[in-house]
């Protein structure tokens, strides 16, 4: 099954200046679940885990 991907990022400001999340949204739908990295980690480090997930249509 073919499903989208598509990068995003948020911008925020912290008690340190502006702050940006780039995240991947894997897929749509009423269902989504959230894979955070640990910082200075790469968002593409959670591939292995969100394709499946997505294909699967897994949910909780």
């Amino acid at each position: 099954m073919l499903v989208s991907e598509q990068v995003g990022q948020l911008f925020f400001d912290s008690g340190s200046g502006s702050e940006r999340l780039e995240y991947t949204e894997y897929g749509a739908g009423p269902h989504w679940f959230v894979l955070l990295h640990g910082r200075l980690m790469p968002r593409r480090m959670h591939q292995p885990l969100a394709r499946p997930w997505r294909e699967r249509g897994c949910t909780w």
